[in-house]
């Protein structure tokens, strides 16, 4: 089974990020080397993972809300702190690598039916002119692949393997009489080689010659 199979996309909406900046933008120049943008859901409220393409980003905090939330004020749950994307951010070290945030990452792994995302980027490095992350993709595992249903498209597969049988056995006394056939023969072949290795005696010790052993056999011939 394909892996791709496995997870579904989730719908959602982004909103442009944007700088942030100290103070009113129009009075300062100021950079605070942050980016923020919200992710609205559409039709599904829950993913288990989040996957997206880094650009010059150093960290990266998540926050949430809850489509039916217990909190009367709806306030923002925090999932991901300062998450770090760059291992030196003022390096090209997972500048723009591939990233994957699953859930057992989260801060708060109960979070359920959420409704709205948002990610808040930063870059302390004066070296990078622009920065944020690119190719967000929300991930949920497919519910329709279920364990009956993995064991049923394995179950035909391994149908189309075919084993072959064998067809007719013969009886057990003609089995028998051909194996002690085959044990006689094994034996006087083992025969036939001892007398061979007893013919021609090797004279090397360790790998070494006893120079008192080929004295004797040269004697002797």
């Amino acid at each position: 089974m394909s892996e791709d199979k496995l997870w579904v996309n989730v719908n959602f909406d982004m909103r442009n990020q944007l700088k942030l900046f100290v103070g009113e933008r129009s009075k300062t120049q100021f950079d605070s080397g942050c980016k923020m943008f919200d992710i609205f859901l559409k039709d599904t409220f829950r993913f288990d993972e989040i996957k997206f393409q880094n650009f010059y980003t150093g960290y990266i905090t998540i926050k949430v809300k809850e489509r039916f939330s217990k909190d009367t004020n709806n306030e923002w749950k925090l999932i991901l702190k300062r998450y770090k994307l760059m291992a030196n951010v003022h390096g090209e070290t997972g500048a723009n690598q591939i990233f994957t945030i699953s859930k057992d990452m989260f801060l708060d792994k109960d979070v359920n039916n959420i409704s709205q995302l948002r990610f808040i980027l930063q870059q302390p490095s004066f070296y990078w002119k622009d920065f944020g992350i690119d190719d967000i993709k929300l991930k949920a595992l497919n519910t329709d692949l279920s364990i009956e249903k993995v064991l049923e498209d394995f179950s035909k597969k391994s149908e189309k393997v075919k084993i072959k049988k064998i067809e007719k056995i013969p009886p057990i006394d003609v089995l028998s009489t051909r194996l002690q056939n085959l044990w006689i023969l094994s034996n006087e072949a083992s025969k036939q080689v001892k007398s061979k290795i007893e013919d021609n005696p090797r004279f090397d010790i360790d790998g070494c010659y006893d120079v008192n052993l080929l004295s004797v056999n040269h004697s002797q011939n």
